[in-house]
């Protein structure tokens, strides 16, 4: 489970910093450092979408679940920032809320993998 774990801790780091892209996009005005900041997440989304996508053909049981809706809140996430970043919006911020919102179900659900993989782990040892 250790390197199940590891792509898992993999993906929410880059969870974690496409959130912080995002409220960084949320707290601007300026469409340009805005613009930046979704490009950024894009990439970062891409990644844990990666991470995700590995995990989920080696996982079973109760972590195949949390993956698998991880894995799809991060799609959703990196699809609705991708649109944005290829046509930007006139209000950008329902869409940056949206893109917030995806990214934190993902990080909750790979909160919950990581969790339920340590009790599977430590139940057979």
């Amino acid at each position: 489970m250790q390197k199940d774990t590891r792509r898992l801790t993999v993906a929410r780091d880059h969870l974690r910093s496409a959130h912080e892209e995002i409220r960084l996009a949320l707290d601007q005005t300026d469409i340009h450092v805005q613009q930046s900041a979704v490009r950024r997440a894009v990439d970062h989304l891409q990644m844990a979408r990666s991470r995700l996508l590995e995990q989920r053909e080696l996982v079973r049981g109760e972590t195949d679940e949390a993956v698998h809706a991880a894995y799809d809140h991060t799609s959703r996430a990196g699809t609705a920032a991708f649109s944005m970043v290829d046509r930007w919006p006139t209000d950008p911020f329902p869409d940056l809320d949206t893109v917030r919102g995806e990214i934190l179900a993902a990080l909750e659900q790979v909160e919950r993998a990581c969790e339920v993989g340590q009790r599977e782990e430590q139940m057979h040892h």
